[in-house]
Parts: C-alpha cells; structure tokens; sequence
C-alpha cells in the first residue's frame, strides 16, 4: 500500500493519456490532418488497455473485439486484414509502468519500483488472424481464446495484446495508436464478484446509525482472501477504509450448514482505522442463534457473515453485514 495515491494518481494519468492517443488518428505519427480526405486507415475501434477477470478454471473464455475502417467513404471493395498477438507491445507497456513508477518514488519496501510487471497469457489462441471485411462495411470482429486458467499463478500479472500487422488492398494505412488490442487478465479466485448487503452501522451517535444496503465488490487478494470496501466508508481514491476476508480451511456448523471460518484484517492502519477487530462471538445475523462464533463464510449460499469494529481512538463503531453474491 506504499505510495498508493501516487499510484492512483499516475494510473488515472496513464489512462487519461491512452485515452487521448487513442481518440486521434496519426499518420506517420503526426496527428490526422484536414487534407487527408480519401485516405483509408484500419483501427482498432477500442485501442489500448482493457482489462477482464476470469475464473481460474480449466474451461475456455473467447474475447472479441472490432476493427474500423476509417475513411470518409464506405470501402467499394472487400478489406483483408491480418492480425497476429504482439507481445513486443506488451514489453513496451510494462516498461512504461516501471518507468513512471521510478519517476513517481513508487517503491516497494526493499526500495524496487512498484508497478505489474506484465507477462503473455500462455497458450491463447488466436481465432480470427484474417479478417475480411467485406465491401460496404466498415467493421468487422476479431476473437481469441484462453483455457486453462486454473494452471497459472493467481497472482501472477497476464495480458494479451493483438495487434493489426497488415491490410489489403495495399493503399489502407496502419496508425501505430490505433492498430493495437491490449487485455489485462487478473485471474479472480472464487469469492471474486459483486454482493448485495444486508447490514448495519452501529455508531456511538444514533443519529449517524444507518443501514448498510448498497452492493459491494470483492476483488481478488489471492487464492482464498478479497479485499472489500468497510461498511459503507469506501472511498476509491485512497485505501484508507477498505478490509480484506481470507477464507481459512477450518469448518464448523452454524443453523445446520457446515461454514468455512474467516479472518478479517485492515488495509491500511496507517490512514484507515487506527483499531480495527472481528467480533468472534454473538448472536447471529441469520438464524438469531445466540453464542455463534463469528465470521463465516457459507459455501451453499455464498454468504459472507461479518462482525466487526473498529475506532480511531474514540468509541467503537460496530459494522454487521450479510453479502449475498449476485
């Protein structure tokens, strides 16, 4: 968490510049001037950096994504465009991170930049390497595909890029901004996804007691632990209030139902909660139970139950929340 508003800081940047790169053609690196007219240039619709989790599970996935002819006219004959991954590109985009993360101090502890050190997606394949977009379109839809996600490190960092490498007829023009698709694949664990929530806020004012409804994303730590916004204290520009829930292998039976156990652990004492617990006994938020040992997870429902509190050197605010994957 060392340096984060840096990081947040240089990632909005970073996209802000993809952003308007990608918004302009250029040719022969100078932008798209007026006298251009009658040209024709094959694009990506949507260059640059996009991202998708996937599952860690052995099934194939298919991503897709569309090619433009940019021109002022319909193309009166059929355009054949080839594509092929390029991981050059995603060398060159790591490279870039790691160079920002020097230039923003955004360091690791033993003093390395902080940034995702990006490596290919092994084993895609490439489903659409011609394209033919046929005379009096201008798009068309290229796809590939992954499998076998359960056999790559879940905290690994993966991206695939596919780049266009050539067209005909021969007079259609590559922009180097606009001739490439870049997929960052962060590999989600189990628990990954959007949750309503049925809780409350238990604060020492009454008046600032409040209940908790609004859906919540989990995101991925690791193979067994998320990271998840506190209460309703979320806050995307800094993890100052944001915990994580591993789900530890120890079972026990609560209503009926066998429940995997689950720790519960501040982000960022440092700007957050200087204080910040699980509540391990009470009565509980589903059956009303008396004596139940919190907090779990129920595998059968996919129901995190959560107690906790936390202060910052004043009175305890006490959070209960039930999370009910969507």
């Amino acid at each position: 968490m060392k340096n984060m508003k840096n990081k947040i800081i240089l990632t909005i940047s970073f996209l802000s510049a993809i952003f308007l790169l990608s918004s302009c053609l250029k040719d022969d690196a100078d932008l798209w001037k007026e006298d251009v007219a009658g040209k024709m240039y094959a694009t990506v619709f949507s260059p640059g950096l996009h991202s998708s989790s996937i599952q860690p599970v052995p099934d194939a996935v298919t991503f897709s994504f569309m090619v433009n002819i940019a021109t002022d006219a319909v193309p009166s004959t059929d355009v054949v465009v080839s594509l092929a991954f390029d991981n050059a590109a995603i060398a060159t985009y790591t490279e870039s991170l790691r160079k920002a993360a020097i230039a923003n101090n955004d360091t690791l502890d033993n003093g390395e930049p902080d940034y995702k050190n990006y490596k290919p997606f092994p084993g895609a394949v490439l489903l659409t390497p011609t394209l033919t977009i046929p005379a009096g379109s201008r798009t068309g839809t290229v796809s590939f595909k992954i499998a076998n996600a359960d056999t790559v490190q879940l905290t690994g960092a993966y991206m695939l890029a596919v780049s266009i490498t050539g067209v005909t007829p021969a007079d259609i023009m590559l922009t180097s901004n606009m001739k490439t698709y870049m997929l960052a694949l962060p590999i989600a664990n189990q628990y990954e996804g959007v949750y309503t929530n049925d809780g409350y806020f238990k604060h020492p004012t009454a008046s600032s007691s409040r209940a908790l409804s609004a859906d919540k994303t989990l995101s991925t730590i690791n193979k067994n632990t998320c990271e998840l916004g506190l209460a309703d204290l979320e806050d995307a520009a800094t993890p100052a209030y944001f915990i994580r829930v591993t789900v530890e292998e120890t079972t026990r039976v609560v209503g009926g139902a066998t429940v995997n156990d689950v720790t519960i652990t501040n982000v960022y004492p440092g700007g957050g909660p200087t204080t910040l617990e699980q509540i391990n006994e009470g009565d509980d938020l589903i059956t009303f139970d008396s004596g139940v040992q919190f907090n779990y997870y129920d595998p059968a429902t996919k129901k995190f139950v959560l107690r906790y509190h936390y202060n910052n050197g004043a009175a305890w605010r006490e959070i209960e929340e039930i999370l009910t994957k969507k």
